[in-house]
C-alpha cells in the first residue's frame, strides 16, 4: 500500500508500506482528503502570489515607459529609462517605446528604433515599418527603423525592404539594402556556421571569415563592393582589435557613405579603445561632416570615457540648449561654423550619463550598443530571465550585456 502524507515543513512524502504493515483504512482517507485540500490551498496561494507579481511588473514597466514618454523629464533619464525598457522586454514595454516616436527629438527616435531591434520581438514589425515608410520622420530615424527590420530578420520583411532600397534618402536606401542581404544571407547560412561575437549586439551584417587585416582593409576601402561586404570586413576588423585593425578602421572615416561611416564610428564605439580617440576627435571636430557621424563619433567618445574624450565632449559646452532638446530638423539653422556642442543635444548627454561616476551609481558606462551578434538565442532569453528579476533602478544585469547608464532615481 502506498502511505502519502504532508510533513510539518509542508513537503509531500510517500512510503510503500510493506505487507506485514497494516494501515487504518478511515484514517487514511482523512489524511488524503486533508493532503488534497492543502495542495489546493498552496495552489492558489503561487497563482495569486504571481498574479500580484505580474501586475506589479506591468504596474512597474508602464511607469517606466511613462519617464521616456514625459518630454519635461531630463533626457539623461528618459534614455536610460528607454534602456531599461529594452532590457525588460515584452509587449507593455514595446508599446511604451512605440509612443515615443511623437516626440520632437530625433536623437531619442533613432534611439528607439535601435532597440526595438535588438529586443529581437515581431511584435515590434509594425512599429518599425511605420516609421519606414513615415517619410515625415528624419531620414536618420528611417533609417535605424531599417536597420532594426533587418535586425529582426524575418524573411516577410524582404518585400518591404525592397520598396524602400531606392529612397530618395541615402541613408535609408542603403539601410535597406543592407537590411535584404543579410535576409538573405539568413537565409542561406548553416546554423553550424554562424559567426559569434564578443560584441553584445546584433549587427547590420555578419563579421567576415577573413581574418588577414590588409584584405579586410582593401575590401573596407573597395567602394565597388557591395555595403554589406564591406560592413562585414569592418565587423571582422572590429573583432581582432589590434593596432592595425584599429587605423584600417580609421581610414573608413574617409568613405564617401555616410552611413558607411557613421557605423565605423559606432563601431569604434563598441571597442572602447582609446586607440581611436584620434579619428573620433577628427570626425566630431569636422563641422562639414554629416551630423550622423559627428553623433556617432560623440557617442564612441563618451564610452571610451577617458579624460582626452571628456575635454572633447566638453568643448563649447556653455552653451544652453532651450527645454525640451531640439530635433535635428530644427537644430540646422542653429549650427555655428565653429561649434561642436551645438550641433546635437548629444554632448551634454553624454557629459551627463558617461562621464559622472557618481551619477551611474555602482554600473560600469559603457556604450548603449556593445552588440554581439546575437545568435545564441538561449543565452539571451536566459540573461533576460535574469533581468526581469532585477530590482529596477540598481544598474543590474542587461541581457543586451551593455552597461548602458542605469534607471537611478527615477519617481514613480
Amino acid at each position: 500500500m502506498l502511505c502519502v502524507w504532508w510533513d510539518p515543513k509542508g513537503i509531500i512524502r510517500y512510503e510503500l508500506l510493506p505487507p506485514s504493515k497494516t494501515i487504518n483504512s478511515v484514517h487514511y482517507s482523512k489524511e488524503l482528503t486533508r493532503l488534497k485540500q492543502e495542495i489546493e490551498k498552496k495552489r492558489l496561494e503561487l497563482i495569486n502570489r504571481m498574479d500580484i507579481m505580474t501586475e506589479v511588473s506591468e504596474i512597474a514597466v508602464k511607469n517606466i515607459g511613462r519617464v521616456l514618454n514625459d518630454p519635461t523629464r531630463p533626457m539623461k533619464q528618459r534614455f536610460r529609462a528607454l534602456f531599461t525598457l529594452r532590457n525588460l522586454g515584452g509587449e507593455t514595454a514595446i508599446k511604451c517605446i512605440s509612443k515615443c516616436f511623437k516626440d520632437e527629438s530625433v536623437l531619442l527616435k533613432h534611439e528607439l528604433a535601435y532597440c526595438l531591434g535588438q529586443m529581437q520581438d515581431k511584435t515590434a514589425i509594425p512599429i518599425l515599418t511605420k516609421v519606414l515608410e513615415d517619410i515625415s520622420q528624419d531620414p536618420i530615424v528611417r533609417h535605424e527603423a531599417g536597420e532594426a527590420l533587418g535586425a529582426l530578420g524575418y524573411p516577410e520583411l524582404r518585400e518591404l525592404l525592397v520598396k524602400y532600397q531606392h529612397d530618395p534618402a541615402v541613408e535609408v536606401a542603403e539601410t535597406c539594402q543592407i537590411a535584404l542581404q543579410r535576409l538573405a544571407w539568413l537565409a542561406n547560412v548553416k546554423e553550424s556556421n554562424l559567426t559569434y561575437s564578443k560584441y553584445a549586439s546584433i549587427d547590420p551584417a555578419p563579421p567576415s571569415p577573413e581574418t588577414d587585416v590588409v584584405k579586410l582593409k582593401d575590401i573596407l576601402m573597395d567602394e565597388k563592393q557591395s555595403l554589406f561586404a564591406r560592413y562585414r570586413a569592418m565587423f571582422s576588423l572590429r573583432n581582432l582589435g589590434t593596432t592595425e585593425s584599429i587605423n584600417a578602421l580609421g581610414e573608413g572615416l574617409k568613405a564617401s557613405s555616410a552611413l558607411f561611416r557613421h557605423e565605423v564610428a559606432f563601431v569604434f564605439g563598441q571597442m572602447q579603445d582609446e586607440r581611436s580617440i584620434p579619428f573620433l576627435k577628427q570626425a566630431l571636430e569636422d563641422t562639414s561632416e554629416h551630423e550622423m557621424v559627428r553623433h556617432e563619433a560623440a557617442e564612441a567618445l563618451g564610452a571610451i570615457a577617458t579624460d582626452e574624450c571628456t575635454e572633447v565632449l566638453k568643448s563649447e559646452h556653455e552653451f544652453q540648449w532651450p527645454s525640451p532638446l531640439p530635433s535635428f530638423h530644427n537644430l540646422r539653422p542653429l549650427v555655428s561654423p565653429l561649434s561642436i556642442s551645438q550641433l546635437l543635444p548629444l554632448t551634454d548627454i553624454l557629459l551627463q550619463i558617461y562621464i559622472p561616476t557618481q551619477e551611474v551609481g555602482n554600473a560600469l558606462v559603457t556604450p548603449r550598443k556593445s552588440r554581439v551578434s546575437g545568435q545564441d538565442r538561449a543565452k539571451f532569453n536566459k540573461t533576460q530571465e535574469t533581468m526581469t528579476k532585477t530590482h529596477l533602478g540598481t544598474g543590474g544585469h542587461n541581457p543586451m550585456t551593455t552597461l548602458d547608464p542605469p534607471l537611478k532615481g527615477l519617481q514613480r
